[in-house]
């Protein structure tokens, strides 16, 4: 039987919108940014014909259509996560982790052949997003986790920040190092750079956006 659908990725990005309530929890979730998740709702809107949200100034609230669809979508998803179960083989692992880009570029990714060659009985499922990383104001990506009923029972994330998870079992596994840099000629300038205490006399830059570890 032929079906004429929508994209499942706009399908997909519409459930977890609509399950938060929010494009930026929706964001995390699949990996994009919220702009991306707005643009995504906007293209199945047009494909339907309907809206699906109302858009307020601060919260999202589902359409009569949105309302509508969502269960129906939730269990046609719930389906296809079904079938796919049935075709894996017996006793066969899966294992997602979440990882920050650059952690899993420079340190992760180039270890995963040994992983695999050791542990040839798991499946290893790799997302790689900034939602790793704790911002101030930003949605932890562990939130999803929880709130998601789909997610897989093994489920890690390696996360750059506090730890503090209420939920979840939290293990330092690094502490970063930081390093002051500057250019050669503003260390050899009218205050040179010899020692620590040098620093008072410069404007240094804050990332602000980042967790204090201090």
């Amino acid at each position: 039987m032929s079906y004429r659908l929508p994209s499942l990725a706009l399908l997909r990005t519409f459930e977890a919108a609509a399950r938060h309530l929010s494009f930026k929890r929706a964001a995390a979730e699949v990996c994009v940014t919220p702009a991306a998740v707005s643009q995504q709702i906007r293209a199945l809107e047009d494909w339907l014909g309907v809206p699906l949200f109302h858009r307020m100034t601060r919260r999202l609230v589902l359409t009569a259509q949105g309302e509508a669809m969502l269960p129906k979508l939730r269990e046609g998803f719930e389906c296809i996560a079904a079938a796919i179960e049935l075709s894996r083989q017996p006793g066969a692992g899966l294992l997602q982790l979440t990882a920050p880009p650059s952690f899993a570029s420079y340190w992760l990714v180039p270890r995963l052949p040994a992983f695999a060659a050791a542990h040839p009985g798991i499946e290893l499922r790799l997302a790689s997003t900034a939602g790793a990383i704790e911002r101030r104001g930003a949605v932890a990506v562990l939130d999803t986790f929880a709130e998601d009923p789909r997610a897989p029972a093994s489920e890690l994330a390696i996360i750059y920040g506090h730890g503090d998870h209420p939920g979840f079992v939290a293990e330092r596994i690094l502490v970063p190092d930081y390093l002051p840099v500057c250019t050669p000629a503003l260390a050899g300038g009218a205050h040179p750079l010899r020692t620590p205490a040098d620093l008072a006399h410069q404007v240094l830059i804050h990332d602000e956006t980042l967790y204090d570890e201090g």
